[in-house]
């Protein structure tokens, strides 16, 4: 006989408000989410994320804890800030409920309730003013199909597009820190 787990013992035993969840779907939807419940956690968010690969972030369970009303567990923890915004989610998703605009709400959230982001999300930012890239593209290394041999290669040598950044520094930096500044 298996043991059962119920999703209150996955969470810092807490157990969703269920009065309040209408108020917290409300406040999703006051920071730019569209209706969450229409996520059916069919995985395909998650099939294609980036962080699911290095972090094991799952956007399609944060949108199922979102539905349960586990905002304050959601808010109160790292996983919000595991996300690198690459929006594949928001592609992928077939009811178009768009993962990361709720990772973006309930990060909004937990700076609106002065939680302390995490130091690596302190440091890309820091790196996002200052470079206007997070990180600069690096050769990767690639093997030849027909020789089997490995070389380092650039976007460029494998037919890719360069990593843009932006043409006016300064502009795009005041417009990240107004960003950054505005009140919820």
């Amino acid at each position: 006989m298996t043991a059962q787990v119920h999703i209150r013992d996955l969470m810092s035993n807490a157990v969703p408000d269920g009065g309040d969840k209408a108020k917290e779907l409300r406040i999703m939807q006051q920071l730019s989410v569209d209706d969450p419940t229409l996520c059916y956690e069919c995985g395909k968010c998650t099939s294609g994320c980036p962080a699911f690969l290095l972090k094991e972030l799952m956007p399609h369970r944060i949108m199922g804890l979102v539905n349960l009303g586990f905002i304050d567990e959601l808010v109160n923890g790292d996983v919000i800030w595991a996300c690198t915004i690459c929006l594949r989610c928001k592609d992928r998703c077939p009811q178009a409920v768009s993962p990361v605009d709720a990772i973006w709400a309930l990060r909004n959230l937990a700076t609106a309730k002065g939680i302390q982001n995490p130091n690596g999300f302190n440091v890309m930012l820091g790196a996002l003013l200052e470079r206007g890239i997070y990180q600069d593209a690096q050769e990767n290394l690639c093997r030849n199909i027909e020789t089997g041999k490995k070389s380092f290669k650039t976007r460029q040598t494998v037919g890719l597009q360069g990593v843009s950044t932006p043409t006016d520094k300064e502009k795009f930096q005041a417009a990240l820190i107004a960003i950054m500044q505005e009140e919820l």
